[in-house]
């Protein structure tokens, strides 16, 4: 059978599984007996033992290097210095070029030499810097770096090189100022080919997939927010919303066959995200409103490229519509908690809206008006916590169960610290509220195992 019939086949399996085609054991057999024969048919290996070693073994030796050559370093003459400068490049190229025409078959030989190849570049980078007394900027040494290193991502098809790329361009991000920042989002788009490639890779290659998902994750807060902190709470609060809603959204697509939650990265960044969103709109939020005008001239606060900050918003909103399109014209089991999940914007529209009709100063005696947003955000989360609880019932599934009792408890606890309670009534509370967490966690357990 062809390797893209046996891609097929294995996308397809675990949904005749789930519609009662076939037996689960079943499915497990027929993948067990093409995951050998697509072994057998293909000389890549596919170790993820072997790889993880020899990665750490790459960033050790690339490590160890540079440790050495510094220790010696003041000894050198500047002559010797010099041509020391290149020899780190010099030699992650001829480690990157002979495993490409020797061993270009190997991932393992793939990954760890381009993941040394790109510490040698950075290192050279560095090195002629200081040595010909360039005066370039640390910030834009990175930059140079991350560009002349997406060669070393694309030709083996190198996650690991693209890893490094996406940590460097954070670290890029957070170190420069003003207009500057706009342009991560150019050298993010200069990653995306390979990220569509390899999110799109079989399921017998899983690990790909999760470590570039999770270091989208890991670095999404750091490049996100230093974008976003403009002074304008309204705008900080709608944009992030959109973009949580996308990595909702793009869960599906990226993980369409794998409903295990902690094996759904995106999804449980998105539903992190909402949470804690949703119970800080639960208090007494003072929600600033912005100005469009004043925010696209930068007028205000003394920001810069505000109008980059309106073209990321409504570049996110229409990724946001277009998968929002895709979730409902898919056909696809749609759960209501995953539903409530990803209209979230629109909530925090209806909440900004409302706020937005309060007739009071924000530190005068607060009217009727200021309690209604309050109200719709506490309606809303009971709404995800209820959902997810009942579809954790219905299934089985714990996950789900404890991710909807996660947001009636927080609600909950959020408004225990609001009240005027005494320490012992809240205490009292907060010991009830965890037997009742516990019980129905054992209860819930002893019904799976009967399952």
């Amino acid at each position: 059978m062809a390797k893209k019939h046996i891609n097929w086949l294995f996308q397809e399996i675990p949904n005749w599984v789930k519609s009662g085609i076939i037996e689960e054991e079943q499915g497990q057999r027929i993948l067990s007996q093409y995951s050998a024969t697509q072994e057998e048919n293909t000389s890549e290996s596919w170790n993820p033992g072997i790889i993880a070693l020899s990665v750490l073994g790459a960033l050790l030796i690339g490590g160890g290097l540079m440790l050495i050559l510094g220790y010696q370093w003041d000894k050198l003459s500047l002559f010797a210095k010099k041509i020391l400068s290149f020899v780190p490049a010099i030699l992650g190229l001829s480690v990157f070029v002979f495993a490409y025409v020797r061993h270009l078959k190997s991932m393992a030989w793939r990954e760890g030499a381009s993941g040394f190849f790109m510490i040698m570049i950075a290192a050279s980078l560095g090195m002629v810097n200081q040595i010909f007394e360039l005066h370039i900027s640390n910030s834009n040494i990175i930059l140079y770096w991350l560009v002349s290193s997406l060669a070393v991502v694309y030709i083996p098809n190198s996650s690991l090189a693209a890893i490094i790329y996406l940590i460097g361009a954070a670290f890029w991000q957070v170190d420069v100022i003003r207009d500057e920042k706009m342009i991560y989002w150019l050298l993010f788009l200069a990653i995306i080919p390979h990220l569509w490639l390899n999110w799109r890779l079989p399921i017998q290659q899983p690990i790909r997939r999760h470590l570039l998902a999770l270091v989208i994750i890991l670095t999404w807060p750091i490049v996100w927010f230093p974008n976003f902190m403009t002074g304008f709470p309204e705008y900080t609060l709608l944009a992030p919303s959109i973009a949580l809603c996308v990595f909702i959204l793009l869960n599906n697509w990226v993980f369409p066959n794998d409903q295990r939650f902690f094996r759904r990265p995106f999804f449980l960044m998105g539903f992190i995200g909402v949470f804690v969103y949703t119970l800080a709109l639960s208090g007494r939020t003072y929600v600033q409103p912005f100005n469009f005008t004043e925010l696209w001239n930068g007028t205000k606060n003394d920001q810069y490229g505000g109008w980059f900050f309106l073209l990321q918003l409504a570049v996110f909103t229409l990724g946001w519509l277009g998968l929002l399109i895709l979730y409902f014209g898919k056909k696809h089991h749609r759960t209501i908690g995953e539903t409530l999940l990803v209209i979230f914007p629109i909530f925090v529209l209806a909440y900004m809206t409302i706020y937005r009709l309060n007739p009071s100063d924000a530190y005068s005696k607060p009217v009727y008006i200021n309690y209604i947003p309050v109200i719709l955000a506490n309606l809303y989360g009971l709404a995800v916590g209820a959902a997810f609880i009942r579809q954790g019932i219905a299934k089985p599934s714990l996950v789900e169960l404890n991710l909807g009792m996660l947001f009636v408890l927080g609600l909950t606890a959020a408004r225990f610290f609001d009240s005027n309670w005494n320490e012992f009534y809240k205490g009292l509370a907060f010991v009830v509220l965890g037997v009742v967490f516990l019980f129905v966690n054992l209860r819930m357990s002893k019904r799976l195992v009967k399952s």
